[in-house]
């Protein structure tokens, strides 16, 4: 049996903007996200590259580009479309 993810990231995750800016977050909520090791050293590069400062910031940089790709796809619908291709 291949072994499963083996880190964990702790991310803010700002509730309170749909947008996920990156602005102050008052209101932040911790999350617990299980990453692959190839996840993992990739968010480790890009903090070790200097072009982030923190995991969290990779992980709110992501979410916006997923954001982003989604109202591309289906602009009329505010909704998240379902992903059946998540890893």
């Amino acid at each position: 049996m291949a072994p499963g993810p083996r880190a964990i990231l702790v991310a803010h995750v700002d509730t309170a903007s749909p947008a996920l800016s990156c602005l102050p977050m008052p209101n932040r909520r911790t999350r617990n996200v299980s990453l692959t090791p190839e996840l993992e050293a990739y968010i480790d590069s890009k903090v070790a590259s200097g072009a982030y400062s923190t995991a969290s910031e990779v992980v709110r940089a992501a979410l916006r580009l997923l954001t982003e790709q989604d109202r591309r796809q289906d602009p009329q619908d505010g909704k998240s479309p379902t992903r059946s291709h998540a890893r």
